[in-house]
């Protein structure tokens, strides 16, 4: 017994040190120096994104949306890739320079009343970079959540990404839906 204790500490230490990488960040912001930052925010979505019901239309629906993100940026729920512009080093291209970019996020990806792990990462060459525009949001037809305010920042090499949660994070926690503004498109 005291052998497996003792060989779970160390993994209790790494995944503490793990959660104490991440950092207080607000979105939007920008910044002027060449890096890569991965920002983490969560977001528990209204349940009817997440089953399967008469209308598929719910969960086919929901898409996360950045606007103006400087200058390479890609983007996870949950662990999984859902998009991206741009190339990152060492091989670099900026993005299209489109303002608003749009991400489906597959239907099955987001667990019925658990906290939905998203995660943007975002190079910068030079000045000027970051998120210009507005806020990042997550939608559906009728319902958005603008998901500005206190997120989570990690500096530099590969940020660890996760999974869903069932207990509420102690920071950067989203859950407030109001009506739609924002044109789906």
């Amino acid at each position: 017994m005291k052998t497996v204790l003792l060989s779970l500490v160390p993994l209790a230490l790494v995944a503490s040190a793990l959660a104490e990488e991440w950092e207080d960040a607000v979105v939007p912001m920008s910044w002027n120096d060449s890096v890569q930052k991965w920002f983490r925010c969560w977001v528990k979505v209204p349940d009817h994104w997440t089953v399967m019901t008469g209308r598929s239309l719910w969960r086919e629906s929901v898409t996360f949306t950045v606007t103006e993100v400087a200058d390479v940026h890609e983007v996870y729920v949950n662990g999984q890739r859902i998009g991206g512009e741009g190339t990152f080093p060492p091989r670099f291209g900026k993005a299209t320079g489109e303002r608003i970019t749009r991400y489906k996020i597959p239907p099955g990806l987001l667990p019925k009343g658990q906290w939905n792990e998203v995660v943007v990462r975002v190079f910068n060459e030079g000045p000027h970079g970051g998120f210009r525009g507005g806020a990042p949001s997550i939608q559906g037809y009728f319902l958005e959540c603008i998901l500005e305010g206190q997120w989570e920042s990690w500096r530099g090499g590969r940020a660890p990404l996760g999974k869903a949660l069932v207990k509420k994070p102690a920071r950067a926690a989203y859950e407030t839906f109001v009506e739609a503004s924002r044109i789906l498109g």
